[in-house]
C-alpha cells in the first residue's frame, strides 16, 4: 500500500482480525517518511460469494445492497446511517459463519430480519414487510 502522505511504499507493523466484524485491522508505517496510519481491510464478497435468487439465478453478493435495505428499514431512527453500518457488519458476520459460497436469498433475508428484530422491532417489521417473498 502506498503512503497517503508521501506516496512511498509502506509496510505492515501490526495486524489483527476483528472479532466482531469480517475485517482485518492493520497498522502501517511508511518506509520513507515514517508516518503511521491504520487501515481496515474487508473481503470483497462479490468475488467470493454468490446469492441464489428466487428465480434460481446466481448473482454476486452486494454488500451495498444489503446496507441500503437495512438503512431503509431503520429510516425512523435518528442514527439510521450509523446503525445500518454496524448492523450490516453483524449480518455479514452471521452470513459468513454459514461457510457457504452460495447463499440462498431467503437465508440472507431470514438472518437480516432476525438481527433487525433483536435491535429494533420496528426496523425488523419494516424489513420483513419489504422483503417477503
Amino acid at each position: 500500500m502506498m503512503c497517503p502522505y508521501c506516496n512511498s511504499d509502506s509496510q505492515v507493523t501490526n495486524s489483527r482480525p476483528s472479532a466482531k466484524h469480517p475485517e482485518v485491522w492493520r497498522r502501517r508505517a511508511c518506509k520513507v517518511c515514517g508516518n503511521i496510519w491504520t487501515t481496515r481491510e474487508l473481503v470483497d464478497l462479490s468475488t467470493t460469494h454468490r446469492v441464489r435468487t428466487t428465480q434460481n439465478r446466481l448473482e454476486p453478493f452486494q454488500r451495498d445492497k444489503l446496507f441500503l435495505s437495512i438503512k431503509d428499514s431503520c429510516a425512523h431512527r435518528k442514527t439510521a446511517l450509523m446503525d445500518a453500518t454496524y448492523l450490516t457488519d453483524t449480518v455479514l458476520t452471521h452470513v459468513l459463519q454459514q461457510n457457504q459460497s452460495e447463499i440462498p436469498r431467503g437465508q440472507i433475508i431470514k438472518i437480516t430480519a432476525l438481527v433487525l428484530e433483536r435491535f429494533d422491532a420496528t426496523a425488523g417489521a419494516v424489513y420483513i414487510a419489504t422483503h417477503s417473498d
